[in-house]
């Protein structure tokens, strides 16, 4: 299986714990679909993005980045 790497960007005003149900879906998401997820890494906090983007009626300009590092069957991760 190939090893796959995932850049995700959330909202930079979430409270740690909403951030570790993110994360934890998102791998539980993988796992289920027979992968394995390797592990994340935290990119920064409050970073700005590199345009302001638009979600649920607002606008954001800066963001949360992390990266999920994960194996998983090609045909799976579609």
């Amino acid at each position: 299986m190939p090893l796959y790497e995932l850049v995700c960007i959330s909202r930079s005003k979430m409270t740690q714990g909403s951030m570790k149900d993110l994360l934890k879906k998102s791998a539980l998401t993988v796992l289920d679909r027979g992968g394995a997820v390797r592990g994340f890494v935290n990119i920064g906090r409050e970073q700005p993005l590199p345009y302001r983007m638009r979600r649920h009626m607002e606008y954001h300009t800066h963001g949360s980045f992390w990266l999920m590092h994960y194996f998983s069957n090609p045909m799976t991760s579609k």
